[in-house]
């Protein structure tokens, strides 16, 4: 009975009241896309009822279908048609300008004053900087659009992450730990495309805790049931609750005018390439886990 979900169920409340307000009024076939949350979990389901009359009584039937990664599927794709002609629109007129610039300033110079000329470098100089931030952009752009299907080969996760940390080890706040028993953990990786992610996850812890007086980013590693599990944290403030909901989702970003919005939403697009999963949430800092599954 829909009254017991309610009790067993507290985060189905709106799934409940819209069926059995549809009973209620005896709505005749009806279909709706429900979003439901749990914590930080966000799902679609899709709620079709089909309404039907035996003579004696009037019975339905309701299907009920998760269609999350569904819609998500066809979001990105969406995402990535829009990066495509962004990144093609944006990177053309790049070249040109820069070029134009510095022709510019090699045609002016010897004809202005000293002061002149130093303002007019300060000038170009700056739409040199701009387009370069551009550049930037764009490569996003296309990554985002373009990942391609990961080359996956035996990876242990300790030998991974003891030559990736070299980049960070003379950051003395940044701090990796083995959490696991046995020498080693193996998962199906592409080397390349993780680089990428943790980079881009642990460039974001370091730059959370800038202003924090007594900086820690930590990065352990461990085993949870059959994936391997490596948690990123952080004692900064966190992340913003609006944010944290839909994280993931392109053209999102914690960073303000700073941050392109696709750096998460290109890890998670590598994560579940992977196969893996990839969680978020608060608990004295930022926390991100990224589980992958274990092989022999």
């Amino acid at each position: 009975p829909l009254n017991l979900w309610g009790k067993i169920y507290s985060h189905l409340d709106r799934l409940i009241e819209i069926i059995e307000n549809n009973f209620t009024n005896k709505n005749n076939d009806w279909e709706e896309n429900v979003i439901i949350r749990d914590g930080f979990n966000i799902k679609t389901l899709f709620v079709k009822t089909i309404k039907f009359n035996t003579g004696d009584e009037i019975l339905y039937i309701t299907l009920i279908s998760d269609v999350t990664n569904l819609i998500k599927a066809k979001q990105n794709q969406a995402w990535a048609d829009i990066a495509k002609r962004l990144a093609h629109e944006i990177k053309n007129p790049l070249t040109p300008i820069v070029l134009s610039a510095e022709r510019i300033e090699m045609k002016l110079t010897p004809k202005l004053a000293q002061e002149d000329q130093s303002f007019l470098q300060r000038l170009v100089k700056q739409i040199i900087i701009q387009v370069e931030d551009l550049k930037e952009l764009v490569n996003k752009f296309r990554d985002f659009a373009n990942i391609n299907k990961p080359t996956l080969s035996k990876t242990g996760i300790l030998q991974f992450f003891n030559q990736f940390y070299i980049l960070y080890e003379n950051i003395d706040y940044v701090k990796l730990e083995k959490n696991f028993d046995g020498e080693e953990l193996f998962f199906m990786g592409d080397t390349s495309l993780l680089r990428q992610v943790f980079h881009n996850l642990i460039k974001n812890a370091i730059e959370s805790v800038e202003l924090v007086e007594n900086k820690q980013v930590l990065i352990i590693l461990s085993k949870e049931n059959n994936s391997v599990r490596i948690l990123i944290k952080d004692n900064g403030q966190g992340f913003d609750k609006i944010i944290i909901e839909n994280l993931f989702e392109p053209y999102r970003t914690t960073k303000g005018v700073k941050g392109s919005g696709l750096g998460m939403a290109i890890v998670k697009k590598i994560i579940d390439e992977h196969n893996g999963k990839i969680e978020v949430f608060n608990d004295n800092g930022a926390n991100v886990v990224v589980k992958l599954p274990l092989v022999e």
